[in-house]
């Protein structure tokens, strides 16, 4: 993954500030926003992606009995959907 310059959007994530990240996939583009809680600031980017083309197949709820959700590893809570 490459890495992403923030440094003209007013998002450091070096800040201790504490950010929100909002994501929407459309089930073509996974858009991701990043807010600093504190001042406000935004960044916001898309990429085109294939979710089911990425895990192993399209979605089949015999997979999983919780549905069509995925779960964050990265979440600020443990168990976080998304």
């Amino acid at each position: 993954v490459p890495a992403t310059d923030l440094s003209n959007t007013g998002i450091s994530l070096h800040s201790g500030d504490i950010f929100a990240v909002h994501l929407v996939y459309d089930g073509t583009t996974l858009t991701m926003t990043i807010t600093d809680t504190v001042t406000n600031a935004t960044f916001t980017t898309s990429t085109a992606l294939n979710i089911p083309g990425v895990v192993g197949g399209p979605w089949s709820p015999r997979k999983s009995p919780a549905g069509p959700t995925a779960i964050n590893p990265h979440a600020t809570n443990t168990g976080s959907r998304i």
